[in-house]
């Protein structure tokens, strides 16, 4: 019989993340206040960047970004397909048009070679997402020579936060770390920081214009805080487990490829741990639910494929889409859960 179910992604919530609610609880300041200040702070230092603006979505940052660049009607924006639709949505919410990318079957990121492929004269800006934790190709992206917004939503921990005009993160309740809901937006330009600052002080104004109410509350930032405290930790335990699978995984006929010391020497953090398999996730998955185990592909459908787009444009996403199995991989899985992983994998891929 199989255990308790192992769920494919959960938040890590400890004593410190639940005094640090209980302390501003008791201020009974919710609002944006000294935590959200203070989050900011900690969060542009972990980064190195010399500002960051802490707001209450990683779907905020992104459109808050794109306005920092005065991205609107007319303007294209390019993206990786195989990403998350919160990219179309932020690129639909200013107006502007989303051009989709492939993507490399190896680490699943844009490239600099896919990206040209795709460019115009119309193109205003790069959005270049760290697929997974495994860090991109932004230096080369930049030689482009358009405007790049690095999209860390899933690679803060990693060497990233610094790499494009501005640098957005998501700390959704599953992320590498978790606010509930929230994010931030990190840039070393001071004009565009306070661009954005402007656009979420929404409220007591002397001029009019359109801003939004997209600030993060102080009970968010304060576990923000608490989480940021542990992120290296989280990482390492990341890391650590990502080890275990790479070396239980090995050889498994089962498995087309799985990440090795080329992602661990790029600085992957693990948000997510990918293995190509032979067979298809959905005949997969229903096997390992029967031994008490959640998997998941990693993104629910391509981008390409949403705006029916032609699949023979993007060679490298469809040599895969459909055969990326995403294993459970948090730092609050348990060793004896990671042997759980493991045995399924080899019973199932073996």
């Amino acid at each position: 019989m199989p255990g308790k179910l192992i769920q494919h992604s959960r938040p890590t919530i400890g004593a410190t993340d639940q005094a640090a609610l209980k302390r501003v609880l008791r201020s009974a300041h919710l609002t944006p206040g000294r935590e959200a200040g203070s989050f900011e702070l900690e969060m542009a230092k972990c980064v190195r960047a010399k500002q960051a603006v802490a707001v209450g979505s990683g779907h905020a940052a992104l459109h808050l970004a794109l306005l920092a660049l005065d991205i609107g009607p007319g303007s294209e924006v390019l993206v990786p397909t195989y990403a998350c639709t919160a990219l179309l949505n932020a690129i639909g919410y200013v107006g502007a048009k989303a051009v989709v990318a492939d993507v490399d079957p190896e680490t699943y990121n844009m490239t600099p070679e896919t990206a040209k492929k795709r460019m115009t004269r119309r193109t205003r800006a790069v959005i270049a997402v760290h697929a997974f934790g495994m860090p991109c190709d932004i230096k080369a992206i930049r030689k482009l020579g358009r405007p790049v917004i690095e999209d860390a939503a899933m690679a803060v921990g990693g060497p990233v936060g610094t790499g494009g005009e501005l640098s957005v993160f998501s700390f959704f309740a599953t992320k590498m770390m978790a606010t509930g809901q929230g994010g931030a937006i990190t840039t070393n330009s001071g004009a565009k920081a306070k661009l954005i600052r402007d656009l979420i002080a929404h409220d007591n104004r002397k001029s009019y214009k359109l801003r939004f109410n997209y600030a993060m509350s102080d009970l968010a930032a304060a576990l923000g805080r608490s989480q940021l405290a542990r992120l290296g930790k989280f990482v390492m335990r990341r890391r650590a487990i990502a080890g275990k699978y790479m070396r239980a995984l090995k050889g498994l006929p089962g498995i087309i490829a799985r990440p090795g010391k080329t992602q661990v020497k790029a600085g992957h953090v693990f948000f997510r741990f990918c293995v190509r398999t032979k067979k298809t996730v959905r005949t997969l998955a229903p096997k390992f639910k029967r031994l008490g185990i959640e998997v998941k592909e990693p993104v629910f459908k391509p981008m390409h494929r949403y705006l029916n787009l032609p699949r023979g444009k993007y060679p490298g996403c469809e040599s895969f889409t459909g055969r990326v199995l995403s294993l459970p991989i948090y730092p609050s899985l348990a060793d004896g859960e990671v042997k759980r992983v493991i045995n399924a994998c080899r019973r199932i891929l073996g």
